[in-house]
């Protein structure tokens, strides 16, 4: 008999325990979704074209015809301009616009022709997309 009972109390608990456990099948559970635009973005980035073609627009083409870029080297300054590369002086900060000669590449020294390599490598390197723009 105190089997029984012992049986009977387990079972008795065991179905409490789960009727509790169990939750009913046409219950409504409200659930909010959150769409941020971050959420959002996360979720086709994938799907998203990258276009790396640079834009041509008149506003380009008169930034890249005001501005030009420089390299600075010791008192010279060297730029190209119109397919010729150009050397001038640096006096007070400014460039001395009567020093401004095309460079002769013809009776340079070894060392001289690697310094200027290395600057025309420097003035034609981020030629393609060098507005600001990180390429991802």
């Amino acid at each position: 008999m105190e089997y029984f009972l012992g049986c009977l109390f387990t079972l008795t608990m065991i179905y409490v325990v789960v009727g509790l456990l169990r939750q009913p099948k046409n219950q409504i559970i409200n659930s909010i979704v959150v769409h941020t635009q971050s959420k959002l973005h996360e979720m086709v980035k994938d799907f998203i074209p990258i276009n790396t073609k640079p834009l041509k627009t008149q506003a380009t083409e008169y930034f890249e015809s005001k501005h030009i870029l420089v390299v600075r080297n010791e008192n010279n300054v060297y730029w190209i301009q119109d397919n010729v590369f150009y050397v001038a002086d640096i006096v007070n900060g400014q460039v001395a616009e009567e020093t401004k000669k095309r460079v002769d590449t013809s009776n340079m020294n070894k060392v001289e022709l690697d310094k200027i390599s290395f600057i025309v490598d420097k003035l034609t390197e981020g030629k393609k997309d060098d507005s600001g723009n990180s390429g991802k």
